[in-house]
């Protein structure tokens, strides 16, 4: 897979990345009682660690990570990525729709991860006739530079980005493939 793109396979993976991330944020709805998303455009870049860093907020911002690992029919990861007055909204809220159900923020974050990332996943499969299944998810908090490289740790890497939001929430959904896995998507788009 060459470090580019054409126009065509661009607009595919973004495409895939649209529905994948419209299927994540009505799960994140469900979970926040019926709460509206909005998406920006979705991105499809081959980015390296400093302009990930970047996209995140830059050098020092602190954030928090929910992500895991693609098994099945595509290696990588996904995550889902906030700063910090943002997961504090949305543990807050999560905590308050759950009641007794998540016992701390962490564990929170967690379980609403996999019900977003299962409702992604199924869109993909949906879309491309590519089945992966993600791993248990993982909370990480740090700067924007340590997050980054959680999410991509080779040099370079396919970085599959919509943002969602929800006043006054909003955060990063990432579909990280790697470059199996992007061949992968691109074939079951028909666009390899």
């Amino acid at each position: 897979m060459p470090a580019e793109l054409t126009e065509a396979q661009a607009d595919a993976l973004r495409e895939l990345t649209n529905v994948a991330a419209g299927h994540a944020a009505r799960a994140l709805s469900t979970l926040l009682g019926g709460e509206k998303f909005g998406l920006w455009p979705p991105l499809v870049r081959h980015l390296d660690h400093p302009q990930l860093t970047a996209l995140l907020g830059g050098k020092g911002a602190p954030l928090t990570a929910v992500s895991a690992e693609l098994r099945g029919g595509v290696g990588g990861a996904m995550a889902l990525v906030f700063t910090e007055p943002h997961v504090q909204t949305l543990t807050s809220r999560l905590l308050g729709a759950a009641g007794q159900r998540f016992q701390t923020p962490e564990v929170a974050l967690r379980d609403a991860a996999n019900l977003v990332y299962a409702a992604a996943l199924e869109a993909t499969a949906r879309l491309s006739g590519v089945r992966a299944l993600h791993s248990v998810p993982v909370v990480g908090e740090g700067p924007a530079e340590m997050i980054a490289r959680m999410c991509i740790p080779a040099e370079r890497g396919w970085v599959l980005e919509a943002e969602l939001y929800a006043s006054p929430l909003s955060g990063r959904f990432l579909l990280l493939p790697d470059v199996p896995g992007l061949t992968t998507f691109l074939r079951g788009l028909k666009m390899a």
